[in-house]
């Protein structure tokens, strides 16, 4: 993992080897995250592949870090989220849906725990989602609450919502 968020996409060995890991900024994982930051028209299956690709990678404490100083988690509260009545099928659903396994990813660890809750509005929005009619989504988002529930650091924000 700790490659694939710091090694250049094509660069050829000799050439990486010359340049300081720091240097390097078109990562892999750059990629990964520009393609599944992309509204996915006609390319779902990429888009969906991207997003399994980064819930994979979001185990890592390297890929955490870049996807923390990218602010690519940002992207989550900008989502269009699925009307309350709504079919459990519709067009709003499936990127929330793999941002949920993106985020359930990310808060296995207690760094990805407060990243989620740095992002201004995260914890509200996973709270009001817990409660809304979606139930396919119910046990993935209390998976989440549940994990950030278990850091200490958390506990004051938490309490507060």
């Amino acid at each position: 993992c700790s490659a694939l968020c710091s090694s250049s996409s094509g660069s050829s060995g000799s050439v990486q080897a010359v340049l300081p890991k720091t240097a390097v900024t078109n990562s892999l994982m750059h990629g990964v995250m520009k393609l599944a930051s992309q509204v996915a028209p006609d390319n779902s299956s990429i888009h969906s592949l991207a997003f399994s690709l980064l819930a994979n990678l979001a185990i890592s404490r390297d890929c955490k870090g870049v996807l923390l100083k990218s602010n690519f988690l940002q992207h989550f509260l900008s989502l269009p989220m699925p009307k309350a009545g709504g079919r459990s099928s519709s067009p709003a659903t499936e990127p929330l849906s793999l941002w949920l396994k993106l985020l359930l990813n990310v808060s296995f660890g207690e760094d990805g725990q407060q990243m989620i809750l740095r992002l201004r509005g995260a914890l509200e929005l996973l709270v009001g989602l817990a409660q809304s009619k979606h139930s396919s989504f119910k046990p993935t988002i209390l998976l989440i609450l549940h994990n950030i529930c278990f850091c200490s650091a958390n506990k004051p924000k938490v309490l507060a919502n």
